[in-house]
C-alpha cells in the first residue's frame, strides 16, 4: 500500500520560499524568548504570515498523514499475527507510547519550574533594586537564599564601584592598599612632595 502525494504537499509553502524574516513555530532558546529576540509574527507582514501559516498548516497535515502510515503500518503487522501476538504488540505499543508521555511530562515540569524559578530571581531583583538584566545571575532554589544572594550581590556590587581610583572608574576595593591618584599624577611627573 503506498500513498501518492501530490508535489504541492510537504512542509514548503506553493507560492514559493518563505521571507527571510519569517520564522519557523519551533522552539526558540530561552534568551531569545525572554530577551525579545524571536520574530513576532506582526513583524512579518500580511505576506509573511500567511506563508508561515501555510507552513505550519503543511506541517500539521504532514504529521498526521505520518500518524494515519504508522497507524496502518502497525495493523498490516499485526495481520498475519495471531490474537495474541496482536494483544502483546498492541501493549507494547502502548507501553512505548506511555513511557514518551512520561518522559515529556516530565521535561515540561523541569521546564516550568525553570520559569517559575526565573520569574522569582526577576521578582526578588526588582524589589532590592538588582539590575534586571542580573537578575538571572541570582542563585538560589527559594526566595529566601535568592534574597541571600542578591543582597550579596549588592553589597559587592558596591565596593566594586567606590573602588581606590574612584566611583565607577574601574577600581578594586580591598584587594590592594589605597593609591592616593594625586600622589600617583606626582610621581609620574617626576615631583615628590608638595
Amino acid at each position: 500500500m503506498s500513498e501518492t502525494t501530490s508535489p504541492d504537499a510537504g512542509a514548503t509553502p506553493a507560492d514559493g520560499p518563505t521571507p527571510d524574516d519569517a520564522t519557523s513555530d519551533g522552539p526558540t532558546t530561552d534568551e531569545q524568548r525572554e530577551a525579545g529576540g524571536g520574530h513576532e509574527t506582526g513583524q512579518l507582514g500580511d505576506k509573511g504570515q500567511k506563508a508561515l501559516e501555510r507552513e505550519r498548516q503543511a506541517r500539521r497535515d504532514a504529521e498526521t498523514r505520518a500518524a494515519d502510515s504508522e497507524r496502518r503500518l502497525h495493523e498490516l503487522e499485526d495481520a498475519g499475527k495471531s490474537e495474541v501476538e496482536r494483544a502483546i504488540a498492541r501493549l507494547d505499543r502502548q507501553s512505548a507510547e506511555l513511557e514518551l508521555q512520561r518522559t515529556r511530562n516530565v521535561e515540561l515540569e523541569q521546564e516550568i519550574a525553570r520559569r517559575d524559578l526565573l520569574e522569582l530571581k526577576r521578582t526578588i531583583a526588582a524589589e532590592l533594586g538588582v539590575p534586571p538584566e542580573a537578575a538571572h545571575r541570582l542563585q538560589g532554589s527559594d526566595s529566601r537564599s535568592l534574597r541571600a544572594d542578591a543582597e550579596r550581590y549588592l553589597t559587592e556590587r558596591g565596593q566594586e564601584q567606590r573602588g581606590d581610583i574612584g566611583v565607577g572608574r574601574g577600581g578594586t576595593a580591598g584587594a590592594r592598599p589605597a593609591t592616593d591618584m594625586n600622589r600617583l599624577i606626582r610621581e609620574a611627573s617626576g615631583r615628590r612632595d608638595v
